[in-house]
């Protein structure tokens, strides 16, 4: 049964598992966050491993679970998908929803440390610690046995989050690692959090501003 802190908002039938779509107030973010799951058959019988999926920039809860094809083979395999949204949404921050590189949909997976961004903008927070304590209570999940990988932004937030908590606590895997990126990110002067792979890598490139 789902803690009272959890809403499901809907519900679907795939390859003999289920994927449920869940928000709930965060913490972290001081805000409504939403994430996806999906429970393989497995799951029905016994605890499993659970497998993180972090977004690319401007992306939602949905589009790796509507896009990748990855249900089938997390059936085979007896593993548990989640993946949370991209950013708090609505948060009432000047310029919020403004630019596909800066606010909605472009959380980085960074804690922010600038003035207004801090109150809400705790992405690590809330993928590192948040979520999976909330998949641990609510889900028949084994916490010792996870993951987490990443596409463009997703995976440069799997590389900090699997770098600063140690790669005993999460494996990880990168899909087009964003650390050195080719559009000018660095025009609006982010300054709003610190990039731990350029810290972990030094001259490897940095993320704009976000440095």
């Amino acid at each position: 049964m789902l803690s009272q802190s959890l809403k499901l908002e809907k519900q679907h039938k795939s390859f003999g598992g289920k994927l449920g779509f869940y928000s709930h107030q965060s913490s972290a973010c001081n805000s409504e966050m939403k994430f996806t799951v999906y429970q393989p058959p497995q799951a029905e019988f016994k605890p499993v491993p659970i497998l993180y999926y972090l977004s690319g920039l401007t992306c939602t809860e949905e589009n790796f679970m509507a896009k990748a094809g990855a249900q089938q083979f997390a059936a085979k395999y007896g593993l548990m998908l989640v993946a949370p949204d991209t950013s708090p949404r609505n948060t009432g921050i000047p310029g919020e929803d403004d630019d596909w590189d800066l606010g909605s949909g472009a959380g980085f997976y960074v804690d922010a440390t600038a003035t207004p961004w801090k109150a809400h903008y705790r992405m690590y927070s809330y993928v590192v610690d948040e979520l999976p304590h909330l998949i641990a209570e609510n889900f028949p999940a084994i916490p010792e046995k996870q993951g987490i990988f990443g596409h463009s932004m997703g995976g440069h937030g799997a590389l900090i989050c699997a770098l600063k908590i140690a790669i005993a606590t999460f494996q990880f895997r990168l899909l087009r690692l964003f650390v050195r990126p080719r559009a000018a990110l660095g025009d609006k002067k982010y300054s709003i959090a610190t990039s731990e792979a350029t810290k972990r890598f030094g001259g490897l490139g940095t993320l704009a501003n976000w440095c």
